[in-house]
């Protein structure tokens, strides 16, 4: 009997092929949720049905859907059999954990309208759906009339509406260099020139820096500073744009871009320049204790296998950083922590309040007997993960390195 199996009974974790029972059966629709961070360029799609064969033998199968709205289309999919709930809490945590957003409740109509939007990604890209399409093809086949109001309105269900001019202004410059011509539509007036999204390979928007601009005639607009990631460059970006009222709505009324350049990987670097705080703790138990631990109590952080250790990431539980001023692709990370293959357990945040809170919350949890503090830093710029992509285990010794390169440089 598999690890799962002893602690959840029935439920099992469907990995890959169709359960022949769950393709054969009738299904009863219970209910669905889309999160609402499209203008992210991601969303979760979850659909719990009920299904039996007619007799008094019936199961819950719950769908989860990660989906990349804007290249790569439906990315992954878990599909989970059963009512208990830890290992669904999991599996939720793990498939929408970082998005930062809430889930809308939506129709089976909505639910696979949005996979067949989706799933067209993956066929003009030549992308191959995830395993267990047999458990999920019902959605795909089902005839789904949706006029273009109906596919703006099932867009709208998915994307928290922005309320300021920041956030408007941060959120269309996101998705029009990441070339997403529905996502920056959805955010603009009809007549505004979009070449700001064509023409060029997709980019993140890395930091984005406004400055509010009054003109003679009393009118405002927003001067932008974008630092930009593409592929293999980095550019940066001087953006003009207008904001109005349309409707009740903020809608982005102009926007002219007045240059744009690329710049080595050195001079992004010190562009994206910030505080990083890191606290290095030695093992005082087996690795396989602290993971077992960490395992328990950060269900609800983003997990990475490395190389050299384990990753977790704790993000804030909203996406309030669109709204600021400066805007910081990764400032929705509140903590970080990389257990290593050196005994050592790694934490690292953005600010110094933060740091002190982790630390505190370490010595006064089980963790704090587990682990003991050697060393703490404070950087200008983000070496944590750096340093959880690199050959070693040891951030001493990586300290080590890095001082000695940059002597000979």
């Amino acid at each position: 009997m598999a690890e799962d199996d002893k602690k959840y009974g029935p439920l099992r974790v469907i990995v890959g092929g169709a359960d022949p029972e769950i393709v054969r059966s009738k299904r009863k629709f219970i209910y669905a949720y889309v999160t609402n961070t499209r203008l992210m360029g991601v969303v979760v799609l979850y659909v719990h049905t009920l299904i039996g064969d007619g007799t008094l033998h019936e199961e819950h199968l719950h769908q989860f859907f990660y989906i990349d709205t804007v290249d790569e289309g439906i990315e992954t999919y878990r599909g989970i059999t059963g009512e208990d709930t830890p290992i669904m809490h999991d599996v939720e945590q793990a498939t929408m954990g970082g998005l930062g957003g809430r889930k809308i409740e939506i129709s089976l109509e909505d639910a696979a309208a949005t996979l067949q939007m989706y799933a067209d990604i993956n066929r003009r890209s030549e992308l191959p759906l995830p395993e267990g399409l047999e458990e999920y093809k019902y959605l795909l086949e089902m005839d789904i009339p949706y006029s273009k109001k109906g596919q703006v309105a099932l867009l709208t269900k998915m994307s928290e509406y922005p309320q300021t001019p920041f956030a408007i202004i941060n959120y269309f410059l996101m998705r029009a260099w990441s070339t997403d011509l529905i996502g920056a539509q959805l955010l603009m007036k009809d007549d505004v020139d979009l070449s700001i999204a064509r023409g060029h390979e997709y980019m993140t928007l890395l930091l984005n820096r406004i400055t509010i601009h009054k003109s003679e005639s009393g009118s405002t607009s927003y001067l932008c500073e974008s630092v930009l990631e593409g592929e293999y460059t980095h550019s940066i970006a001087l953006t003009e744009l207008k904001v109005a009222v349309i409707d009740g709505e903020l809608k982005i009324s102009r926007c002219e871009v007045l240059n744009k350049f690329d710049i080595s990987p050195t001079e992004a670097a010190m562009k994206l320049e910030r505080p990083e705080y890191l606290t290095v703790f030695e093992l005082q138990v087996s690795s396989e204790q602290v993971l077992e631990h960490l395992l328990m109590h950060m269900s609800g952080s983003i997990q990475k296998k490395t190389d050299e250790g384990t990753l977790f990431m704790t993000f804030k539980p909203d996406n309030d950083h669109i709204k600021e001023e400066i805007y910081r692709l990764n400032d929705d990370i509140e903590q970080m922590m990389y257990l290593t293959s050196e005994d050592q357990l790694i934490v690292a945040t953005f600010s110094l309040p933060e740091i002190h809170k982790v630390e505190r919350m370490i010595e006064l949890s089980p963790l704090g007997k587990m682990v003991y503090p050697v060393a703490k830093f404070e950087f200008k710029e983000d070496v944590f993960y750096d340093f959880a992509q690199s050959d070693t285990g040891d951030f001493m010794h990586y300290m080590e390195y890095i001082s000695d390169f940059d002597t000979d440089e």
